[in-house]
């Protein structure tokens, strides 16, 4: 119960943070749209209080169940994604080269390399390899790369 009512906190904090546009409320301010997904179970809960929500403020939350591992799959689909429009290949083959990448990922200046071509994100770059890429690589292969530029 505990972790529901931090979810929820944590919605509405976000709420409060997150303009996305929407029209006036009775406050006089603009209305905030906020959308998320994640597990199934509380969905019914989550619904109940979010409508309560809106009904206070007018703002809106919207939350999707799409199960335990929809995060895993949406992680995976967006990286697979990357790869079909910087490589040209199809998404059922980017995703067959995913235990190649993370024996690639071993050696450092190679993640690095392979994660700026890919215009990879932290969480990305994370599916393959444990450990963050030290500061000093980044350093010397950003430096690399200025250095081929000129």
């Amino acid at each position: 119960m505990k972790k529901i009512f931090l979810s929820i906190i944590t919605f509405i904090v976000a709420l409060s943070m997150v303009s996305c546009g929407g029209s006036s409320n009775t406050n006089g301010r603009k209305s905030q749209e906020l959308s998320g997904s994640g597990a199934t179970f509380p969905l019914p809960y989550y619904n109940v209080i979010f409508e309560q929500f809106a009904e206070l403020n007018g703002d809106a939350v919207a939350y999707g169940g799409i199960g335990s591992g929809g995060g895993i799959r949406n992680l995976r689909d967006g990286i697979a994604e990357k790869m079909t429009q910087k490589m040209h290949i199809s998404n059922t083959v980017a995703i067959s080269m995913f235990p190649y990448l993370e024996i690639m990922f071993q050696n450092d200046e190679l993640a690095w390399e392979i994660s700026d071509f890919l215009d990879l994100e932290k969480d990305e770059i994370k599916r393959f390899r444990k450990k963050v890429i030290p500061k000093s690589v980044i350093k010397k292969m950003e430096k690399r790369k200025e250095e081929m530029r000129i």
